[in-house]
């Protein structure tokens, strides 16, 4: 997946002391050319072409221990997951901080799920 290894985002993905590691990669089962994959230190990022091109797609995610909180790159996702009804739901588990899940929220487009993160006690829709 050269698309993946040499995207531009890149320099900012921050590998800790685990390294860093391709934990998840989804297939989408409507979209055959669309996977999402998940990386420790480097967040969750998306193809729409078989894996030529991604994009990071953690926008309104936050994690604590990164120099830039809410940065687009450089959380730590461990595992993304697919709900088994609606394809276009993913719920997500980052590092540092409380599990996430995906939910469309009013400013996910149609063709792109959002990422949710819960936080305690209530749970907080991010894009």
């Amino acid at each position: 997946m050269t698309g993946l290894r040499t995207h531009a985002t890149g320099a900012q993905w921050m590998p800790g002391a685990g390294g860093m590691c391709v934990h998840t990669i989804l297939l989408d089962p409507v979209r055959p050319q669309r996977m999402h994959v998940a990386i420790s230190a480097a967040g969750t990022f998306r193809s729409d072409d078989g894996g030529e091109s991604w994009r990071p797609v953690n926008k309104g995610l936050r994690s604590l221990h990164i120099p830039d909180p809410v940065a687009e790159v450089g959380h730590c996702v461990h595992r993304i997951a697919r709900h088994p009804a609606r394809p276009d739901t993913l719920f997500m588990q980052k590092h540092w901080d409380a599990a996430a899940v995906s939910g469309r929220s009013r400013n996910a487009s149609a063709d792109s799920p959002a990422l949710c993160q819960a936080t305690k006690p209530s749970q907080r829709r991010l894009r």
